[in-house]
């Protein structure tokens, strides 16, 4: 495909039961606030994307306080150093990990 993996741990938000095996439409939201860092991927049965603006922003969101974010090991295929832009993705849960592939 021409695609080069990365690997980098990356904190995730996940939504709702996710089992190894299956696959979600996530989103790689940048920080402006820490734009150095890797930025945090949202993987939801629905995309919240005031949550992502959120991120995105730096602005206090509602439900801040209750969600949960992971740090899990993700194997990116495609480009992720688009700061200045959310990226979607189509991941895979595997047992400990991620593997993703960019959709834009």
């Amino acid at each position: 495909t021409g695609w080069i993996s990365h690997d980098h741990d990356t904190p995730v938000w996940i939504q709702g039961n996710w089992m190894a095996g299956e696959y979600r439409e996530c989103e790689l939201a940048p920080s402006k606030a820490a734009p150095a860092k890797v930025p945090t991927l949202f993987c939801s049965n629905k995309t919240d994307n005031g949550f992502v603006v959120w991120m995105v922003e730096g602005d206090e969101h509602p439900n801040a306080g209750l969600e949960v974010f992971h740090v899990l090991p993700i194997t990116y295929w495609g480009r992720i150093d688009r700061q200045d832009v959310v990226t979607s993705w189509r991941c895979q849960r595997n047992e400990s990990s991620l593997t993703c592939k960019a959709v834009n």
